[in-house]
C-alpha cells in the first residue's frame, strides 16, 4: 500500500477500543508478565510505552516523504477520569499548546464519531503524534 504524505503531519485515531473490539485498555491486553511490568511501571509513576508497527496485510505501508508513527502507552494520573482523558487528547486544535514545545501546530481537520484526522508539526520529534 502506498499513501501520499501531506504537508505536515496527519493522523487518523480510531475508536477500536471504545468500541470493544479489543481491550480498551492497551495494558489489559498484554500478556501477563508484561501485563505486570507495565502496570509496576505506571504504579512508579513512570510512563509505560511501546512502539508497534502498522502494515498492510504484513507488508510495510509505503509513503514518499513522510512517515507512520504507532505508539501506544499507559500512565497514571490520580484523580483523572478517562473522560478527563480523552478530553485532552481528543482536543487536537490545542495540542500545540498541552504538548510545547514539542508540537508546534496543530488542527483537527475531520472527525467521523470516533475517527479524527488531524495535522501536527513538531518543533522536535513527538512520540505522541509523530511530528518532527
Amino acid at each position: 500500500m502506498r499513501l501520499p504524505a501531506v504537508p505536515g503531519k496527519s493522523f487518523a485515531v480510531t475508536g477500536a477500543r471504545r468500541a470493544g473490539k479489543t481491550s480498551f485498555l492497551w495494558i489489559d491486553g498484554l500478556p501477563e508478565a508484561q501485563r505486570r511490568e507495565a502496570l509496576q511501571t505506571v504504579q512508579r509513576k513512570e510512563l509505560s510505552i511501546e512502539k508497534l508497527e502498522t502494515k498492510d496485510n504484513g507488508r510495510e505501508i509505503d509513503v514518499p516523504g513522510g512517515l507512520i508513527h504507532h505508539w501506544v502507552g499507559t500512565a497514571f494520573v490520580q484523580g483523572a477520569s478517562i473522560n478527563d482523558a480523552l478530553a485532552i487528547l481528543q482536543d487536537y486544535n490545542e495540542h500545540h499548546r498541552i504538548y510545547a514545545p514539542t508540537v508546534a501546530a496543530s488542527k483537527l481537520q475531520s472527525r467521523d464519531g470516533d475517527r479524527f484526522m488531524a495535522y501536527c508539526s513538531g518543533a522536535i520529534h513527538c512520540a505522541h503524534c509523530g511530528a518532527q
